[in-house]
């Protein structure tokens, strides 16, 4: 008699019979390979979103844990009930909205602009059932597609640019080159050139070790390398202490239909 197969067989063949992996003509090796190449294109989030949302007063210690469960969900989601290659993650250009363009001005309070994502994404959600998303999506020009997107992609540049003093508030042009004796400039400079090389020469995780060579690079020149490398899960914060559903108001309306339509493009 034939030996039962092994708990690894097992496992392999659930995941090709699940994924319908073989039938598409692949492999699971090949599928696991995929997994941690966008986990390597995606994980820079992990680095960048508790830098923004941590300047709205926000613990950059809790923000990690977020990004990484709310990325880890919503990249199981994707997989194991729509059956996609997808690795989802918070985006960047809402994180920076939200911290720069509500917090940080008292257009609203930290609950009021956590409430007011949750509240969009429960409506991009009503509207992908309802297939309302797909009709907003065919009747909206591509144009206003692509300026929402090379829109955001400039704010954060323009905020990163801004974090490392290459670009200053000059009284004159409103903008201005920062000094040119700042480590941190030229670091950050580096780190541009050096991930845009690696992205054109398709190298995985292009941006993550980009970040992660450039900042060693100031830790070296500045001094100020961190006291610790790894510590438990800041688990305080949660959903009690930052939504409150009963406040919600007209004045969240800017806050909600940006989260909305940008959720849906």
């Amino acid at each position: 008699a034939r030996p039962p197969p092994s708990l690894l067989h097992q496992l392999y063949d659930a995941m090709d019979n699940w994924f319908s992996i073989s039938r598409r003509g692949s492999t699971v090796m090949t599928e696991l390979r995929g997994g941690f190449d966008i986990f390597l294109t995606q994980s820079y989030i992990l680095l960048v979103n508790p830098q923004i949302l941590s300047q709205a007063g926000l613990p950059s210690e809790a923000v990690v844990v977020a990004t990484a469960l709310g990325s880890a969900v919503g990249s199981f989601v994707s997989g194991l009930f729509s059956n996609l290659p997808l690795g989802l993650a918070p985006g960047t250009g809402l994180s920076v909205y939200m911290a720069f363009g509500l917090i940080l001005p008292g257009t609203l309070s930290i609950s009021q602009a956590l409430t007011s994502s949750l509240i969009a994404g429960a409506l991009v959600a009503l509207c992908s059932v309802t297939g309302i998303a797909a009709l907003i999506m065919r009747i909206t020009p591509r144009t206003v597609k692509l300026a929402i997107v090379v829109g955001m992609g400039l704010l954060i540049s323009l905020i990163g640019m801004v974090s490392v003093d290459i670009v200053v508030a000059n009284p004159t042009t409103i903008i201005g080159l920062g000094p040119f004796d700042n480590p941190r400039m030229w670091a950050a400079l580096a780190g541009m050139i050096l991930t845009g090389s690696l992205i054109v020469h398709a190298v995985p995780g292009a941006v993550l070790l980009g970040i992660v060579i450039a900042t060693v690079c100031e830790w070296t020149v500045t001094g100020d390398f961190p006291q610790s490398v790894a510590s438990l899960p800041d688990l305080s914060l949660g959903p009690a202490q930052l939504i409150d559903l009963s406040n919600v108001n007209v004045a969240m309306l800017p806050a909600i239909v940006p989260f909305l339509f940008v959720g849906i493009f």
